[in-house]
């Protein structure tokens, strides 16, 4: 359970007990890892952290137009961002494979193109 909520925001958690259960071992040691590149990155700790869970759906896609049920099933992956506000306005995503760009963008007169990057904007900006 949830240690609160507020209104429409997602359920918050003090800790990765709650949420991993028997794996929070393994996941405390990639928190660590995410706090730590974090910290390197940007020269503070995250603030908080979001976490979207991984599912797959078996049939049908995520969202189904034509009114036909679907099956989604949980998988342990999952994403997880850590945040912190900065004194620039600007939004600062990177990502701990080095196979992607860092991407900046003004949060007072962003373009982005492409679905991923306006996808993790609206994800942010949510939060």
């Amino acid at each position: 359970m949830a240690d609160s909520r507020r209104g429409d925001s997602p359920p918050l958690f003090s800790s990765l007990e709650k949420i991993y259960l028997a794996s929070t071992g393994k996941e405390s040691s990639r928190y660590e890892k995410i706090k730590e590149t974090f910290h390197n990155k940007f020269g503070c700790p995250p603030e908080f952290y979001a976490r979207a869970p991984g599912r797959v759906n078996i049939i049908g896609e995520h969202i189904d137009y034509c009114g036909y049920g679907v099956l989604p099933m949980a998988v342990e992956q999952d994403i997880v961002i850590a945040v912190a506000p900065n004194d620039q306005k600007t939004l600062n995503i990177s990502n701990t494979f080095g196979d992607f760009q860092d991407f900046n963008v003004s949060c007072e007169d962003y373009k982005i193109d492409g679905r991923s990057g306006t996808i993790i904007f609206s994800v942010v900006t949510r939060v």
